[in-house]
């Protein structure tokens, strides 16, 4: 069995990049967030591909 963490975002400050590269750099496995506004999506898409 595998354990994987993943991190909220509730509670944190910062843009999506400055969020995820934080997440992606503590080693967490993932992140739990709100979904993004439509005109964010395209933006938050690249941002999980590139921290994953």
């Amino acid at each position: 069995m595998k354990l994987k963490l993943m991190k909220s975002t509730w509670g944190m400050t910062g843009s999506y990049e400055q969020l995820f590269k934080r997440i992606s750099d503590a080693g967490y496995a993932g992140v739990e967030t709100s979904i993004p506004s439509a005109g964010r999506e395209q933006e938050f898409r690249e941002l999980l591909t590139k921290y994953q």
